[in-house]
């Protein structure tokens, strides 16, 4: 803009310098025609309003003169204006750039843009978004968990122990997904006081996946939890009051009434046993049971020590595999039956 104004004031100074010179020549044959005018009214021949109008002509042209001598002097004054703020334009231009650059926001991640949260030319307030930017190559996965299965990772994690998360579309569904260590990820420093839970993030490289991961799925996660080698689980159902009833071999060798030839006659033994974790509808072993012990599952409300048991070998014996069939969600798997 500054230029611009420059090149019009060097355009209207050439015209005035032109304009000029055409002026004081009309302004020199102006007082020649007025001289004339008062020559021949001395004589007799001339009339004051011949007169008057040469001397208005001829003031005409030195007000011109006067004019454009004027503008012609003050060329230099505007010109150096001019000048001045351009360089006060280029100082601003130069702040406000170095201003620009401080301005530029830069991501800490790369991405694309899933959501624009202003408009060009809309005045941003100081810490509004602008963007939300989203990287699908890393997903970020919020996972709550119980105070102790919280401690349990923790504590696998500083042993520097591997966990990882599988990722399935429901509870039931096979896992599709799967994320990196959690050593490498964040936790909560705090629980929800809501659900008495704590949450972790843990992220699944969709580099990674046969199928990628997308932002905002909602996921069932499940962690392999430690392995309990040699360990006794039953029914917590099993256990009254820390005792369980146990079928043993009977010594009596009198028949149970209407029993059949492949029946098995047994007794019951009550036990007292010690017992551990708690795994969904089972329940871990500590001591009172050995590996073998055939446990009373039913009618628990009518039988007592020492009474008979006929027991069909057919339809009467459940094992751990029956057991974790009937859940929903089996949270236990038997890794290795021998």
């Amino acid at each position: 803009q500054d230029d611009v104004e420059l090149k019009q004031l060097s355009q209207v100074n050439e015209n005035n310098m032109r304009l000029l010179k055409t002026d004081q020549a009309n302004l020199k044959t102006a007082k020649i025609e007025f001289e004339n005018a008062q020559n021949l009214k001395a004589q007799g021949v001339g009339t004051d309003t011949a007169v008057r109008r040469a001397e208005l002509e001829m003031r005409r042209y030195e007000d011109a003169v006067i004019r454009l001598e004027n503008e012609i002097a003050l060329f230099d004054v505007k010109k150096q204006q001019i000048l001045s703020r351009r360089d006060t334009h280029l100082s601003d231009l130069e702040i406000a750039a170095i201003n620009l650059n401080r301005t530029e926001v830069y991501p800490p991640f790369s991405g694309v843009i899933s959501e624009v949260l202003i408009e060009q030319g809309q005045f941003a307030q100081q810490g509004a978004p602008l963007v939300r930017l989203t990287d699908p190559a890393r997903v970020e996965v919020p996972i709550s968990l119980q105070l102790s299965d919280y401690l349990e990772v923790g504590s696998r994690s500083e042993k520097g122990e591997p966990v990882r998360v599988a990722l399935a579309e429901n509870e039931t569904a096979d896992p599709r997904w799967f994320s990196d260590p959690l050593d490498t990820v964040r936790q909560a420093p705090e629980a929800d006081e809501r659900t008495r839970t704590v949450k972790i993030y843990t992220e699944v490289n969709n580099l990674e996946q046969d199928v990628p991961l997308l932002p905002g799925t909602f996921v069932q996660a499940r962690i392999l939890g430690a392995v309990m080698k040699d360990v006794i689980v039953v029914p917590r159902d099993a256990v009254v009051e820390g005792t369980v009833f146990v079928a043993v071999p009977s010594t009596d060798t009198t028949s149970i009434e209407n029993s059949s030839p492949s029946a098995q006659q047994t007794v019951v033994q009550r036990r007292t046993v010690e017992l551990g974790r708690t795994l969904q509808s089972l329940v871990v072993i500590e001591s009172g049971l050995q590996p073998g012990d055939r446990v009373v599952m039913t009618n628990l409300d009518v039988i007592y020590d020492g009474a008979q048991l006929k027991i069909d070998p057919d339809t009467g014996v459940r094992h751990l595999s029956d057991e974790l069939a009937r859940l929903r969600t089996p949270q236990v798997r038997i890794v290795d039956q021998d």
